[in-house]
């Protein structure tokens, strides 16, 4: 399983089980009596709304990698499980993830268990790549549906300010390429520490 920590103001979006399940239309992949925490386990998730439209963002606790999904509809909020495995995959695909990373990965996915425990320091982190997402969505006059199809470090690893006359600079708010190596680290002592059991 995958812990979850959300916002209330996600919360009240997911429809939950007892145990903080999801209540998935889909048949699961994963075992209902699942009760060890996945290598993956521990983000914040945030729903944002962009455009008007329903947006979550999830950052990882340890590691501070973000997932984005972009444009969710009502019925989409029970299937949060499979949105958050194909924004992750998706996300580690365009950061360049070799295929023993992205096996690994996979490997590890698991349901989501949703509660309201939250670390200020990672929700601080969170509220910051949201503003940034929203920034770059007015500046370049963008949509949110365009921001689903853009690569992921352009979601997470620029944010354009203005330094005077009209000019713009690129400023890296996050380096995607020391996260990548975090996660990466992350994903294979775990992997690896579970195999040695």
């Amino acid at each position: 399983m995958i812990r979850l920590h959300c916002t209330k103001k996600l919360l009240a979006k997911l429809p939950l089980r007892e145990g903080g399940r999801l209540k998935n239309k889909r048949p699961s992949h994963y075992p209902a009596n699942e009760g060890d925490e996945s290598p993956l386990s521990g983000w914040h998730a945030n729903l944002i709304l962009l455009q008007r439209r329903q947006c979550v963002l999830l950052v990882h606790d340890a590691t501070r990698f973000p997932v984005f999904i972009p444009a969710l509809k009502k019925a989409d909020f029970a299937e949060l499980d499979y949105w958050f495995a194909d924004g992750f995959m998706n996300a580690l695909l365009k950061t360049g993830a070799d295929d023993v990373l992205m096996d690994c990965a996979h490997a590890a996915l698991g349901p989501l268990v949703c509660d309201t425990e939250c670390d200020r320091s990672v929700q601080g982190t969170m509220n910051r790549m949201a503003q940034d997402i929203e920034h770059m969505l007015w500046y370049e006059d963008a949509s949110v549906m365009d921001l689903a199809r853009a690569g992921h470090e352009e979601i997470t690893a620029c944010r354009r300010e203005h330094v005077g006359c009209g000019e713009v600079r690129t400023a890296p708010f996050w380096d995607v390429a020391r996260n990548r190596l975090a996660t990466v680290r992350f994903l294979r002592h775990h992997t690896l520490h579970r195999m040695e059991r």
